[in-house]
């Protein structure tokens, strides 16, 4: 059954993906965004989160919201400033979809919302699932209130799913251009001990969870999106050169060094995840790309 969709966050790198997918798939896609993207041909509507303000002819025949909106994790420096941002674009400009929404009576069926594995923290090797505690830093409060900001829709008696995202491999951003750059010079550091797991997920498999869930009304919760098989740093790492066919230098960045650089933002890539997948396969999904090996050999070669 086909659905019409609205999707904030559209013109990012997940969004333009998922909105390619899901027109694919028979579904009416439009965007609502604040600034308009004159490179995708879907309809835009504008809304300003500062300003309390969105465009209502958005909601017209929509049944399906993707919120994707949110300012990049690993952009800037955690400034004080840039923290703001982090936070608001994306807890402020659900709240606003939420009131609006509830206020209007909207005839929304469906709300899709994104979170992050960040909500757990640094936690070594333990395996991580949806009903595992949060973590009690400034990232995962913000995951935290990100996720509890759905809560008065579910209340409300729309379909509500959120889907926690981990590292997502892609050649068109993320975190893998930016790991790949040292790399090509013939260095490949070793970060912190190296011993920290990345729940990673290839753009293609994320896509793919995220049109399941839209499709499948059965679907609410709380869903993890990574692949099965996370891997320690040092496996990803080395992993990326071979799949290079690389020669590198290795040497090692030590974690106060890392923080001292970085600040409280240097925990994206210190901080240990290992999380499961295992709930999201229970409800039929497969993965397209299980395996790290299989994910950087379509991405790299």
């Amino acid at each position: 059954m086909a659905n019409n969709i609205l999707i904030t966050g559209g013109s990012g790198m997940v969004g333009r993906r998922l909105t390619k997918k899901l027109i694919e798939e028979g579904h009416t896609v439009n965007w609502l965004s604040r600034t308009e993207n004159l490179l995708y041909p879907v309809k835009q509507y504008r809304w300003n989160i500062e300003k309390n303000y969105i465009d209502e002819n958005a909601f017209d025949k929509v049944d399906t919201i993707v919120h994707l909106a949110g300012a990049g994790i690993a952009d800037k420096r955690w400034t004080a400033s840039r923290k703001r941002l982090i936070r608001n674009s994306r807890i402020k400009s659900l709240e606003l979809l939420t009131n609006t929404i509830i206020e209007k009576s909207l005839p929304i069926k469906n709300f899709i919302s994104t979170s992050a594995i960040g909500i757990y923290g640094d936690r070594g090797d333990e395996l991580l699932f949806e009903d595992s505690s949060p973590e009690k830093n400034w990232l995962a409060k913000v995951c935290k209130d990100w996720e509890a900001a759905v809560d008065p829709l579910t209340e409300w008696g729309l379909r509500t799913a959120i889907v926690r995202v981990g590292v997502v491999l892609s050649k068109q951003g993320g975190a893998l251009p930016k790991l790949l750059g040292p790399i090509k010079f013939g260095v490949n550091p070793t970060l912190g001990s190296g011993k920290q797991y990345y729940s990673w997920i290839h753009l293609d498999d994320l896509v793919n969870i995220f049109t399941k869930i839209i499709e499948d009304p059965k679907i609410i919760g709380i869903y993890n999106a990574v692949a099965p098989n996370p891997v320690p740093y040092y496996t990803f790492a080395s992993k990326l050169a071979e799949t290079l066919n690389k020669k590198t230098l290795n040497p090692k960045v030590p974690k106060l060094l890392m923080r001292f650089g970085l600040g409280q933002m240097a925990g994206i890539v210190l901080d240990s995840a290992k999380v499961s997948s295992q709930k999201i396969m229970n409800k039929g999904y497969q993965f397209k790309f299980k395996t790290l090996n299989a994910a950087l050999k379509d991405l790299l070669t």
